[in-house]
């Protein structure tokens, strides 16, 4: 599921990003605008992706974006 500026995640991608394909991240929290939680990755090629913030692939992604 892709994500737009002003766009809520609806769903989880399916596929793992690799972490060099990932510039950045938004958080996107459920109590506000949105229904879920998710990381929406900024990746290389200007797409931004929703992701589950409980999967550990994510919170390894998000770690390392923060160091």
């Amino acid at each position: 599921m892709s994500a737009g500026n002003y766009d809520c995640c609806l769903n989880y991608a399916k596929h793992v990003y690799p972490s060099r394909a990932i510039v950045g991240f938004t958080r996107q929290m459920a109590d506000e605008a949105c229904d879920i939680n998710a990381i929406i990755f900024h990746l290389r090629n200007k797409r931004l992706v929703c992701a589950d913030p409980k999967q550990q692939w994510v919170k390894n992604a998000v770690q390392q974006l923060r160091a």
